[in-house]
C-alpha cells in the first residue's frame, strides 16, 4: 500500500496510526492476487473516474506495473480497495 500525497488526507486514511500505514506499505498485509486492475495511467487519463474519485494509494503487480489500489469518492460516502482487508 503506497499512499499518494492526497491519502494521506482522506476521510478513509486520516484516523488511521502512522504506525500501520507505516506496516502496510512495507510488510505484505494484503495479498493482490487480480489481474485486471485499473492502471494509474488509465484512471489519470479518465476524466470521468478523476472527477468522481480521489486516488489515494496505488500498489504494483508481479510484472512492476502500478495499479489503482485504493479511492475515495469526492462526494459521496464510497470507498474502493483492489485487496480484501
Amino acid at each position: 500500500l503506497h499512499l499518494v500525497p492526497r491519502g494521506y488526507f482522506s476521510k478513509l486514511m486520516r484516523g488511521v496510526d502512522n504506525s500501520l500505514v507505516n506496516k502496510m506499505a512495507h510488510v505484505d498485509v494484503a495479498p493482490h492476487y487480480h489481474t485486471n486492475g485499473t492502471s494509474v495511467e488509465v484512471f489519470y487519463h479518465t476524466e470521468e473516474l478523476r472527477n468522481f474519485y480521489d486516488l489515494l494509494s496505488i500498489e504494483s503487480d508481479r510484472d512492476g506495473k502500478f495499479f489503482t489500489n485504493v479511492v475515495e469518492a469526492n462526494d459521496y460516502p464510497i470507498y474502493g480497495t483492489q485487496f480484501h482487508p
